[in-house]
């Protein structure tokens, strides 16, 4: 009887409970599938749908790989090591070179840069392509829109992450042989990067193709804005 009383006590804190909570205005977090929020909205309640799914797309075995990364001792040294890093680098601006000068990689093959992690061509977004036909025939190794995609679908052309060659672009980033680039260099260890002209005509991370075809982008486009000026300043100022 002791024990059946116990039991009932503790049935009746949670139903005190519960009817509590039911007594006041409920603002529901829904996780998961978005008809249970619909359904709480439609009955005239307030809640708000999270765009969640499970931890790698469900797979449990990944997931778990994922959850054993969490604080893991090698990954918090690492993240301390590049923090450390990032705290003590000094930039500076010392040179402006042509892409192919500054990395060597640039003048072995026709090799055009871009932003971002590795991804097929195929896979691009529309205005990462677009730029990066638009290079082709600023740097002449294609006649039109379709010759450049025939090149790079035939492998002739490399496409490569920027930080692979330690180097960054905006937007797009794009950057081909003949492109001037900056060089910084972190005056705490000497290490260079490169980035190129963020400027006008050239073209960056264009929405559509026919752009391409106007008579600004052509052979040696960069050139003709003469970016060397930049260097000769650069090298006379104190």
């Amino acid at each position: 009887m002791g024990q059946h009383r116990c039991t009932n006590s503790v049935a009746e804190k949670g139903a005190k409970r519960m009817n509590t909570l039911f007594n006041q205005p409920l603002k529901v977090v829904n996780a998961g599938l978005h008809s249970f929020a619909d359904n709480i909205q439609h009955a005239g309640g307030s809640a708000i749908a999270l765009n969640w799914q499970p931890p790698a797309q469900g797979d449990i075995d990944a997931g778990l790989d994922l959850a054993s990364l969490l604080r893991h001792p090698l990954v918090e040294n690492a993240n301390q090591i590049a923090m450390t890093r990032y705290l003590e680098a000094q930039p500076m601006l010392v040179d402006v070179m042509l892409a192919k000068e500054a990395i060597p990689a640039m003048a072995e093959q026709k090799r055009i840069l871009h932003s971002g992690p590795p991804i097929a061509w195929e896979e691009m977004c529309g205005p990462v392509k677009g730029a990066i036909i638009g290079a082709m025939l600023c740097e002449g190794w294609a006649t039109s829109q379709q010759d450049a995609e025939n090149q790079i679908n035939a492998g002739e052309i490399d496409l490569a992450p920027c930080h692979h060659y330690h180097a960054v672009g905006p937007m797009a980033g794009i950057i081909s042989p003949s492109m001037p680039l900056w060089v910084v260099e972190n005056k705490t260890n000497g290490h260079r990067t490169f980035s190129n002209f963020n400027c006008v005509i050239i073209q960056r991370f264009v929405s559509a193709i026919p752009p391409l075809t106007s008579p600004r982008c052509k052979p040696g486009c960069w050139k003709d804005k003469n970016p060397f000026l930049f260097l000769t300043s650069l090298r006379q100022s104190p």
